[in-house]
């Protein structure tokens, strides 16, 4: 989909991408959207999809198989490998070999970081990963949804967990605070 900026609501489907994306992130380095999707044969593929029209390229396959994607201002792409704790980092050029960063350590932690969906983002405002997690427990009455944000800092490869969201989220969307100041005082730029 398309929209002006001044009326959100007024939006024109542009095409079916024809790949079901588990994650996508910009990469302010190539000013490109980039999606991570599952190829015919299943493979965790990396693609670019065109702003304007919406068209697919592909660009590689990514060494793992993984359900999330975020990118820093240089250009480096972080995700999870798919049904772990594990978080791994790559560039374009050498996207089939992920580097192993951290792992969630803690079992409690774990269990949360690996299960149902899942999103990343990069926040530029702090330098850290910020990573979505959602189990679902099934309770005799039906199933009950945590979700858990991790907080990561890529640099020293540690996490933070914050509280339990309550609800099923499955997509995160970062304020450019700089340009506001605070939460409280919403922008356009994300």
């Amino acid at each position: 989909y398309v929209m002006p900026e001044g009326d959100l609501s007024d939006m024109l489907r542009i095409r079916n991408l024809g790949v079901v994306f588990e994650d996508m992130a910009y990469n302010p380095v190539d000013d490109k959207i980039y999606g991570i999707g599952y190829d015919a044969n299943g493979v965790s593929t990396l693609y670019t999809v065109d702003k304007l029209n919406g068209e697919l390229t592909a660009v590689g396959i990514v060494g793992l198989d993984t359900n999330t994607l975020a990118c820093d201002a240089n250009g480096t792409f972080y995700c999870n490998e798919l049904g772990t704790s594990k978080v791994y980092s790559f560039t374009l050029d050498v996207m089939d070999q992920p580097v192993y960063r951290m792992e969630v350590t803690d079992e409690y932690d774990a269990a949360y970081a690996t299960m149902g969906t899942h999103a990343m983002e990069y926040n530029a405002e702090t330098g850290k990963v910020v990573y979505l997690g959602h189990y679902a427990v099934e309770k005799f009455w039906g199933p009950v949804d945590y979700d858990y944000l991790f907080e990561i800092d890529p640099a020293t490869s540690t996490y933070k967990r914050y509280n339990d969201m309550s609800h099923q989220l499955v997509a995160l969307i970062l304020p450019n605070e700089g340009i506001s100041g605070n939460w409280a005082d919403p922008t356009e730029e994300i």
